[in-house]
């Protein structure tokens, strides 16, 4: 009797059944940054609701009072970790592997999105807030536009600015050392000095950053995740 050996079909039909990774495209990857902002403000409002009830109504005017530009609870809870970017009063900035984030500390009459106005293009990076302007300058290195986004939250707007060269995406020649940024801006950007210390190379922290996983899946090969204090989004 003649036997036939016939091969199991591939999932994908390919030799090696290995799945695909996930496409997503700029518009998937707008949706998914808003539902995790959504989910954010929800833990942000259940935190701000059982702290009131724990001071109590009496203890009103000391939350108020915090709420200040020198004495603001949540803008203190962003941290700047030493050589990762840096603090300039109003504007905050720093940076992981994957990402770079800029703070900017709204003032009470002007917390809404119609106050501000964002421009983000792969080399340049503009903040007005009521018509002045906050940040303007020339980006350290390229972002991708398209996939960076900004949201303002507790008086905070967030940008959250994705690094076109980063971990597992390198430019020809270059390695992981090169996707560091020792400044926001080439020429400060309006507020002043931003170099870091004058580094002449990353510091060994910017290695041990925690690493994000890739929206665009370019995943460098057998990552470990690691992670330091003040180097992931606040308020997980």
């Amino acid at each position: 009797m003649e036997r036939k050996v016939v091969g199991m079909p591939s999932m994908y039909g390919r030799a090696n059944p290995k799945p695909e990774p996930p496409l997503f495209d700029a518009e998937d990857m707008r949706k998914m940054r808003e539902a995790e902002e959504r989910s954010i403000l929800k833990l942000r409002a259940a935190d701000a609701d059982a702290t009131a009830r724990t001071l109590g109504a009496g203890d009103a005017s000391f939350v108020h009072d915090a709420a200040g530009m020198s004495g603001d609870p949540v803008w203190g809870e962003i941290v700047v970790p030493a050589n990762l970017g840096a603090d300039h009063g109003q504007l905050k900035w720093r940076q992981n592997q994957t990402f770079v984030e800029v703070f900017v500390k709204l003032p009470p009459n002007a917390q809404r999105a119609a106050d501000v106005a964002v421009v983000m293009r792969s080399d340049f990076l503009s903040v007005k807030v009521a018509g002045v302007t906050i940040l303007a300058g020339a980006l350290y290195r390229p972002i991708k536009a398209e996939a960076s986004t900004w949201i303002i939250a507790d008086g905070i707007l967030e940008i959250c600015l994705l690094k076109r060269f980063r971990r597992g995406n390198y430019e020809n020649g270059k390695s992981n050392a090169d996707t560091f940024w020792f400044c926001l801006c080439r020429d400060g950007g309006g507020v002043g000095q931003q170099r870091i210390e004058k580094l002449t190379a990353p510091p060994n922290e910017y290695y041990d950053t925690e690493y994000t996983h890739d929206p665009e899946d370019n995943e460098p090969p057998q990552y470990k995740k690691k992670s330091i204090s003040g180097g992931g989004k606040r308020g997980k």
